[in-house]
């Protein structure tokens, strides 16, 4: 859903141009910076995954992308515009990076050609897709509607499919592993 929300505000880059004074090839610079944080985000959030796990990392990283589109469609400024951008950019890129690995851990290898190849059709015919509804909403709605309104979807796709399913049970095995290795490699080395 990431994908398809930044997307989603394509087909309105002259409105929101005009809005602003620009033009409409300053206003799909949102779009870049949008994607150059989508990148980049990963890359530090990533590695957190190992230490906190990838639940909170992933409702974290939806939160933020959510926040952030509601307060891009109510900004005055393109300063403004850019920032939320860059911020949402930031948690889609944490939702998108943790999704493979999610997959993994939930399906037997002779599973996962399957469930990732439905994961990739949906991250890679999104932003496909998301004009077609983008240029309805900027229509009848208004440029704003195109970041306010994907967020109900995107966040009941977050919160509905990453569940807390382990209450009760021990932390990971993951993380007794690392103590494990920790304490090995200290007495050994």
């Amino acid at each position: 859903m990431g994908p398809m929300g930044s997307a989603v505000i394509n087909p309105a880059f002259v409105p929101l141009g005009k809005a602003f004074g620009i033009t409409p090839v300053q206003a799909s610079y949102e779009l870049t910076v949008y994607l150059l944080f989508t990148g980049f985000g990963p890359f530090v959030v990533v590695p957190f995954a190992h230490i906190y796990g990838r639940r909170p990392l992933i409702l974290v990283g939806g939160l933020l992308a959510a926040i952030t589109n509601i307060i891009a469609g109510y900004c005055t400024t393109w300063a403004g515009i850019m920032v939320t951008r860059a911020f949402n950019g930031w948690g889609v890129g944490t939702t998108i990076a943790l999704g493979p690995p999610v997959i993994c851990d939930l399906f037997f290898l002779h599973e996962r050609g399957f469930y990732m190849g439905i994961f990739a059709l949906f991250l890679n015919n999104g932003p496909h897709f998301a004009p077609l509804i983008g240029g309805f909403i900027a229509q009848n709605l208004g440029w704003q509607s195109c970041f306010t309104i994907p967020v109900s979807a995107q966040r009941f796709m977050t919160f509905s499919c990453v569940q807390h399913k382990t209450k009760g049970r021990e932390r990971p095995a993951m993380l007794t592993h690392r103590r494990f290795r920790a304490i090995f490699n200290s007495v050994s080395g």
